[in-house]
């Protein structure tokens, strides 16, 4: 029974939701734009780069990052391949194979289009300069980690359009139900509240898993390997529950459908924010660190790019399991005050 009760609470949120323009608007708008190069980028401020430096003469070279060059941390490599794995798995931008007086070879991540260019760009002019002159060196640069440019904003446009939907389009819906007194009609048929929060929980996330697919797919981003498959999955389950979780207590708490849709978006800006520029400095990754859409975010650059997944696989989870206790506690609260 409490299976068909949260059964027919997901199949008359999916009808209405085809009726519903703004949940369209959510969902196709995203995907659409994630086929798209349409989000400018802005160059990196105040990040330290870390670079590898192979020398076989005295370690000039990695002196002279030290000593002059700010925004470098130089480290010092004995293996290429060694190197190269490194930047691969993100745990250095670039490393610098010095041969011989002029020839030099630099291994670049090409993950982020920006700091390519910047570290491109950059490189040629540290070492003309620490030459003391512009001599015809031969530099040879190789980019490694290279993606179709929709492809590396991808997880942008994942962590958006889910905390889109969990924010704004789970609120409204449950805002709207309260207005038009669907909810108190079906809180007098066998249907209990636990149904009712379970079977919204589970909409949402049908509409947050059925998106994300649409967009890899057409994104042609497929996990390569069934570890990666389940953690990918593990980690689109657990946001959408956290951020439908944040969706229910939006609705519950709000006097109305429009009061929802704005209480939404006066917390989904602040929430989405922190995790698209934790990368600008310190400061901001440390704020990003409190916020879930950024555990979801590098969750799936880790898994997309460098095949492998951190302690986001269970912050997130914890953040998904503490708020859902949250809405199901007020859900059933105000019910029991006949404040729904």
């Amino acid at each position: 029974m409490i299976i068909l009760n949260i059964k027919e609470i997901i199949l008359k949120d999916l009808r209405e939701s085809l009726y519903n323009k703004t949940i369209l608007i959510v969902i196709i708008l995203p995907i659409i734009a994630s086929l798209f190069f349409t989000i400018i980028s802005q160059p990196q401020i105040e990040k330290k780069f870390k670079v590898g430096i192979i020398e076989t003469e005295e370690q000039g070279l990695t002196v002279y990052f030290s000593d002059r060059i700010q925004n470098f941390q130089s480290f010092i490599y004995t293996d290429i391949n060694k190197g190269i794995k490194d930047i691969k798995s993100a745990k250095i931008d670039c490393l610098i194979i010095c041969k011989k007086h002029d020839d030099y070879t630099v291994y670049i991540d090409r993950k982020d289009p920006v700091t390519y260019l910047f570290l491109k760009d950059s490189i040629e002019d540290i070492l003309m300069s620490y030459l003391h002159i512009k001599p015809d060196i031969n530099l040879k640069i190789i980019s490694l980690n290279n993606l179709k440019l929709r492809t590396s904003f991808l997880p942008i446009w994942i962590t958006i359009t889910m905390t889109m939907i969990g924010i704004l389009v789970i609120s409204g819906n449950l805002a709207e139900e309260k207005d038009n007194r669907t909810l108190a009609a079906l809180l007098i048929t066998p249907i209990n509240e636990s149904d009712i929060i379970i079977g919204k929980a589970l909409f949402g996330l049908f509409l947050s898993f059925i998106t994300v697919i649409i967009m890899c797919v057409l994104n042609g981003v497929i996990p390569k390997n069934l570890l990666n498959l389940l953690s990918f999955t593990w980690l689109i389950v657990s946001a959408s529950i956290c951020f439908t979780s944040i969706g229910l207590i939006i609705g519950v708490l709000a006097e109305s459908q429009s009061a929802a849709r704005s209480l939404g978006t006066i917390i989904y800006f602040p929430l989405l924010f922190p995790a698209l520029i934790y990368n600008l400095s310190e400061f901001t990754r440390k704020l990003a660190g409190f916020f879930p859409s950024y555990y979801l975010y590098i969750g799936i650059e880790k898994i997309m790019y460098y095949n492998h997944t951190g302690l986001e696989m269970i912050i997130l989870p914890l953040y998904s399991m503490f708020l859902f206790t949250v809405a199901y506690i007020i859900f059933k609260r105000m019910i029991r005050h006949n404040e729904l």
